[in-house]
């Protein structure tokens, strides 16, 4: 299955699974000048012609109302990126300033190290999710920077072409706001779960989430391969490897999940869903 046809913020019970084909590793001048921008043009699955953008960003509710020769004017004006840990993710390329549309892998949102705050992770943006520069920053997210921890695919998105868009079909403003909306209700749900109700809650809740919005559907079966290490769960959780390896235990035991080196593999998202609620009701009768 070509990587243009990747699933959009599915629930994890509706995703197949999509692996990433191999594609000619051919130079153009359009990929020099994308090297020459940070990142790597000839990475498995990640070079896309304009028509091929053009899918992809017609499969995102952002875009899906937009006319035909307005997405193919943007599509030219994107290209495909396949950053590596600890690559920057600048919102600048040769092209100018970008935005950006995760299409495989995901991003990491933490907060910067100040008096007050370590180096925490906030919340993982997924497929489908988007960054985008062209509105303010809210106050409360200024010490907020996103970082490349895992390998990820992105679609860059040339920020003024963008722009220049919505100027003229101003109607487009509309669908990228509610997709917009959409996201931070997703995040803030993300959250909510990683910091309130008990140890086991928050395990269970996290867990949960990032299956449904970051997992790969294990074909022939009911479970979901989550691309999620212990280290990594207990940034998004503030705990420590030592309580997030006891609780992903008692899921073990359960039956509920399969830890593996570096991943988890839920086997019942709807059996883990319940035992996330069965916790959150033993705290309301508490």
């Amino acid at each position: 299955m070509s990587d243009a046809t990747l699933p959009q913020r599915k629930s994890a019970l509706d995703l197949a699974a999509c692996g990433v084909a191999e594609r000619g590793r051919g130079r153009c001048a359009r990929c020099e000048l994308l090297q020459s921008a940070g990142g790597k043009h000839d990475s498995p699955g990640m070079r896309k012609d304009a028509a091929e953008l053009k899918t992809t960003l017609r499969a995102n509710p952002a875009f899906a109302g937009w006319p035909a020769p307005a997405l193919e004017a943007l599509a030219a004006r994107c290209r495909s990126v396949w950053l590596e840990p600890g690559q920057e993710l600048s919102g600048q390329n040769a092209l100018g300033p970008c935005s950006y549309l995760v299409q495989s892998g995901w991003l990491t949102q933490r907060y910067a190290s100040n008096a007050a705050v370590t180096d925490c992770t906030f919340v993982l943006l997924g497929r489908g999710m988007m960054l985008f520069d062209l509105l303010p920053k809210a106050s409360s997210f200024e010490n907020l920077e996103t970082v490349v921890t895992r390998s990820v695919g992105l679609i860059e998105i040339s920020s003024d072409a963008l722009r220049n868009a919505m100027e003229v079909h101003p109607g487009r403003w509309g669908d990228l706001m509610l997709c917009l909306l959409d996201q931070e209700q997703t995040i803030f749900s993300c959250v909510v779960g990683q910091l309130t109700g008990s140890v086991s809650q928050r395990v269970a809740q996290t867990v949960l989430q990032y299956a449904n919005l970051l997992g790969d559907r294990i074909e022939g079966t009911p479970g979901v391969d989550l691309n999620l290490s212990q280290d990594e769960l207990g940034s998004l959780l503030h705990l420590s490897r030592t309580t997030v390896g006891r609780e992903l235990g008692a899921l073990e035991s359960a039956g509920l999940i399969d830890r593996r080196y570096g991943h988890i593999r839920v086997s019942s998202i709807q059996g883990l869903c319940r035992f996330a609620n069965a916790a959150s009701d033993s705290i309301s009768e508490a």
